[in-house]
């Protein structure tokens, strides 16, 4: 796996050599995309905790640069985004979280296109945060993450049919995780097929392989295997919604006898529906197994439905309410942990280019393990700077 992530960085370097730009989501203009946001939060349970109920305020600091150029008909796109956090009291809780990520895509003819994505992200997991440890600590669980994509694409959606084939490599390391090592190094491959039902509908297939390997000294192998195969269906701006629904069955098996292997259903939907020009509801669902940082849990099968409502109430002042359950069934060992999130925010459009507003985020689990439930509450101010247009260079 090491060779295989290093020699596809390899491939990316040159290509960068080669041409130069920047992607940010959903931004089509070559050009800088910045933005700032600064944050004042106060958390009443800051270790996520039945009886460890302590508080703390903290800040969070959250710049994003983007840059996106154009070479003929390819592109590269370079992002950064940060998110800095730091505790009033419990310092043991302060992260530097951010992202480095690079997007070549190559037109290669009028039915080929090539894309190369490579990302080092550095992130926390929180106490309490789906998959960790049921022990207390006192700190948040850091790691790193090092990925490289390549994806083929063949074919248009707007023609009938299109097929599309991808490779991906990650490695993850852990700074300071509760027991030895979970580090693991991951191959992902997935083949999917669109055909074309209607103007803006497809009939969608997918299968995905993925490889996990555990690097650590572990006790028992947790290595394992995942082969998935979904059917769907996906649409755009259909009578004002648009989202993608597949369904399909999932096999996940560890190379060790100690942990069960997992066959059955899994799916994955997202749903936006816009009933007015200023007002968007979001509906995402889905079922899979999850590989968590806890040692010797092997992997969980999380089942995860949300809700989120956008709407402006003025053209200066809008809100997002939003909420969430989760699910978490272990396998292997009789944990299971329910999770229920609530949150809002209110936005005020002060100037063109700046916004601000609070907000407020629930967090609940409910555990079947003693001593494991807690409830949260984050409370928090913002203030957040973003350009109109991308800057020109």
């Amino acid at each position: 796996m090491k060779y295989y992530i290093h020699g596809l960085l390899g491939v990316l370097l040159v290509a960068c050599n080669c041409v130069q730009a920047e992607y940010v989501e959903n931004e089509k203009e070559p050009g800088f995309f910045p933005s700032l946001e600064v944050d004042i939060n106060h958390e009443d349970n800051v270790y996520r905790s039945e009886k460890n109920t302590l508080s703390d305020s903290y800040y969070q600091i959250k710049p994003l640069l983007g840059w996106k150029m154009l070479f003929r008909q390819h592109e590269l796109a370079l992002l950064y985004k940060g998110n800095y956090g730091r505790y009033s009291d419990i310092d043991a809780f302060d992260y530097d979280d951010y992202l480095l990520a690079a997007n070549l895509g190559l037109d290669l003819s009028e039915k080929l296109k090539l894309d190369i994505n490579g990302k080092y992200e550095q992130g926390h997991d929180q106490p309490g945060d789906p998959g960790t440890s049921l022990i207390a600590r006192n700190e948040a669980e850091v790691w790193d993450d090092k990925s490289l994509q390549g994806r083929v694409v063949y074919g248009r959606r707007i023609a009938n049919a299109q097929v599309a084939f991808s490779l991906t490599g990650i490695e993850r390391r852990y700074d300071n995780n509760t027991f030895y090592s979970r580090d693991k190094d991951t191959l992902r491959a997935v083949a999917e097929f669109y055909l074309k039902l209607a103007p803006k509908t497809w009939f969608v297939s997918e299968f995905r392989y993925l490889e996990i390997d555990y690097i650590g000294n572990q006790l028992t192998s947790e290595d394992n295997k995942e082969s998935n195969v979904f059917i769907g269906v996906e649409w755009e701006a259909t009578a004002k919604t648009s989202g993608k629904v597949l369904v399909g069955y999932i096999k996940k098996k560890p190379d060790s006898a100690f942990f069960d292997t997992y066959t059955g259903f899994g799916m994955e939907a997202d749903v936006i529906w816009r009933p007015k020009e200023y007002s968007t509801v979001t509906i995402s669902g889905s079922r899979k197994p999850v590989d968590g940082s806890d040692n010797l849990t092997s992997f969980y099968v999380a089942d995860k439905f949300s809700l989120r409502w956008q709407h402006g109430l003025t053209e200066l002042v809008a809100f997002e309410l939003g909420a969430s359950i989760e699910d978490d069934e272990y396998q292997s060992f009789k944990r299971d942990e329910k999770y229920t999130r609530l949150g809002g925010q209110l936005i005020y459009s002060w100037k063109r280019t700046v916004k601000a507003g609070v907000r407020f985020n629930h967090i609940e689990r409910d555990s079947n393990f003693f001593n494991s439930d807690y409830r949260t509450n984050i409370f928090g101010v913002f203030i957040k700077w973003t350009p109109l247009t991308p800057s020109r260079v």
